[in-house]
């Protein structure tokens, strides 16, 4: 089994104040101590925007000047350190009040089977949904020609403070229906493979979470096994993807363990022709110190940019208006799909996002 363990921090775009002092730090167990502080930093002019960046230098200087040396001061509006209810009778910590829920289609959910209540005992279950669903990541990976990849509510689990994602092999050897079609539009979860997600997406967890525009932050110790894909995404509350927009904060796939990577994903209709370009921002040390210890990944979304930070290194920044070479994903005329179109420029979300957390694997590396 293969975990891994996250801490949550939102902070919205307000109250944003110039300051040289140093708002604060984060413990390497994690725990949050900046209070209600984060903060950002400026780009010099010159920066090539909307390229694939890497940091590839193992060295102690940053790339970029640490936000936390330049102190820009946010507004705490979403924190969750998973440390269970702070007042007693709270009913989102209670399963009898507030069952936890599981997202069993791309639209629907149901309550979750009694037998994972215990393990998600300290999960505010207002904020959060299970996904309990066939891996959607999986299709057209497996070389093998088939899915081999579920998203489990058994490799949920909440533990000292912890939010555990854990991926694993089934019992047995099949024979598996991974990825077919059943009745009602269900798709088969009958998978090899079985990893853990979460989501706080409004429509499917009671209350939920989202927001546009803010800094958001992932404090995690990633796994680097074999097939490991850890995800932090934000994704939009309402919309399609790709148009609509898709924030990856943290990706990591574990055939290059020693690289983190943040990206962003957009999209258009033209007539019948469906078009997806996105950007993306690598951060590698060079060694697997990111499933060793905690760090932070975070995204500072404004209405003109999109900034990526690893432990406050700027890996990245992204502007509005940037023009990104697209490739066509969806057309009448199938032999476009896969083609190259024509650059277009780059359109910041304005809706809410929510955060959604994946332990997937990636088939590639099976």
């Amino acid at each position: 089994m293969w975990p891994l363990w996250l801490l949550l921090v939102a902070c919205g775009p307000s109250e944003m104040v110039e300051t040289g002092d140093d708002p604060g730090t984060e413990s390497s167990d994690g725990t949050d101590t900046t209070a209600d502080t984060d903060a950002s930093t400026e780009v010099d002019d010159d920066t090539e925007l909307g390229t694939d960046t890497d940091t590839d230098a193992d060295t102690d200087a940053p790339v970029e000047p640490s936000p936390r040396q330049l102190a820009r001061r946010w507004r705490l509006t979403f924190e969750d350190d998973f440390d269970g209810p702070t007042t007693p009778n709270d009913p989102c910590y209670d399963a009898v009040t507030t069952p936890p829920v599981c997202m069993d289609r791309y639209w629907s959910t149901a309550d979750c089977d009694g037998a994972m209540h215990a393990q998600v005992a300290d999960l505010n279950k207002c904020t959060w949904a299970v996904y309990d669903i066939y891996n959607w990541m999986d299709w057209g990976l497996s070389a093998r020609g088939e899915g081999i990849n579920a998203l489990d509510p058994a490799q949920v689990a909440v533990v000292d403070g912890e939010l555990r994602l854990s991926a694993d092999h089934a019992a047995g050897d099949g024979p598996w229906n991974c990825g077919v079609d059943q009745p009602n539009s269900y798709v088969s979860k009958n998978c090899p493979i079985r990893a853990g997600a979460v989501l706080s997406n409004p429509n499917h967890a009671p209350t939920g979470f989202d927001q546009a525009y803010g800094r958001f932050e992932v404090r995690a110790i990633i796994p680097n096994q074999l097939g490991a894909w850890p995800a932090h995404w934000l994704l939009p509350t309402d919309g399609g993807w790709p148009n609509d927009g898709e924030i990856d904060i943290m990706e990591a796939v574990a055939h290059d363990p020693t690289d983190v990577h943040g990206s962003f994903h957009g999209g258009m209709d033209v007539d019948d022709v469906r078009v997806h370009h996105s950007s993306g921002n690598h951060h590698n040390p060079g060694e697997p110190r990111f499933a060793e210890d905690w760090h932070t990944y975070a995204v500072e979304w404004t209405p003109d940019r999109l900034r990526f930070y690893v432990d406050d290194w700027m890996t990245g920044e992204l502007m509005a208006g940037t023009p990104l070479i697209g490739d066509v994903i969806g057309a009448n005329d199938g032999s476009l799909i896969g083609s190259e179109w024509p650059a277009f420029p780059v359109d910041i979300p304005d809706d809410p996002f929510y955060f959604c957390l994946l332990y997937t694997s990636d088939a590639a590396d099976e």
